[in-house]
């Protein structure tokens, strides 16, 4: 049997080399048998697992999600706690102040915590309501910024005016040479008295004495009076002050009869120095 076995090896071997047939027995030999397939209910017992380990990991991460929302909603609401106090500390700071310019100065500080605030308050969904002084700054910032809209308008009417003097001045100056050239070759008792330099001074001393009068006067305000010089000068801000209530407590209507009546006085003062002499 072994000599047998000896001479079939070697008949399979030819010069040394494994004869290719001998060889695919042998790797046919070696190849293990593969799995059996899956049957469906095995294949939807498996995708049915996979989906459940996805909800899984969507509930933690939707988890995770709200708990870092719940911190930042924690973390804006102690902030805008925070800008409250500091809001009413400024105000009592400045109730205490007597320094005007440190009184004003924590009010603002106060102002800008309370806008903070409202802002967090607004993100967090809680019902705020405007502080007074708040609502009518705004108000007042926004009718100064509608009348800066109307800067072409404002242009042109300077234009005009100065159009308009430059006009008055030029026929002036050539009605006056064209009186003196007819003077010429009239008689004394016929001759017509034009303007000469010496009305046109009378004229610049009358707008000095017209404009001196308005300094003259705050200042005789500041001594006799001098909270109602403080309430019309326009560089002081304050809840009374002539800027904030004419726009925010007149009516239009008001506005419309001080705003006539400040023209009808500065006409007046304007032809009440006419009769100014030197």
């Amino acid at each position: 049997m072994n000599t047998q076995n000896k001479a079939t090896k070697a008949a399979s071997q030819v010069g040394g080399v494994v004869h290719p047939l001998n060889q695919a027995k042998t790797l046919l030999h070696s190849i293990e048998p593969a799995a059996p397939a899956l049957s469906l209910e095995e294949q939807a017992q498996q995708i049915q697992a996979q989906k459940e380990a996805l909800q899984e990991q969507e509930n933690e991460l939707e988890l995770k999600m709200q708990q870092a929302q719940e911190q930042e909603q924690a973390r804006k609401l102690e902030e805008y706690n925070n800008l409250r106090e500091d809001a009413t500390g400024f105000r009592a700071t400045a109730a205490k102040e007597t320094d005007e310019e440190s009184k004003r100065l924590y009010v603002q500080w106060a102002l800008d915590a309370d806008k903070q605030a409202n802002q967090l308050a607004r993100e967090l969904g809680l019902a705020i309501e405007e502080p007074e002084d708040i609502h009518q700054e705004s108000k007042a910032v926004k009718a100064v910024g509608s009348l800066l809209k109307h800067r072409l308008g404002a242009v042109v009417q300077i234009s005009l005016l100065l159009l308009a003097i430059w006009v008055a001045n030029h026929y002036f100056n050539s009605t006056g040479e064209h009186i003196k050239e007819v003077n010429k070759v009239l008689p004394v008792e016929q001759q017509m008295s034009a303007y000469d330099e010496t009305s046109v001074q009378k004229f610049f001393f009358e707008k000095w004495v017209e404009f001196w009068d308005l300094p003259v006067g705050l200042f005789k305000l500041l001594i006799m009076v001098p909270f109602v010089a403080f309430y019309m000068l326009p560089f002081i801000r304050s809840r009374k002050d002539f800027f904030t209530e004419f726009f925010e407590d007149l009516t239009p209507y008001q506005r419309c009869l001080l705003t006539l009546s400040f023209i009808a006085l500065f006409v007046l003062h304007s032809a009440l120095t006419h009769g100014v002499k030197p």
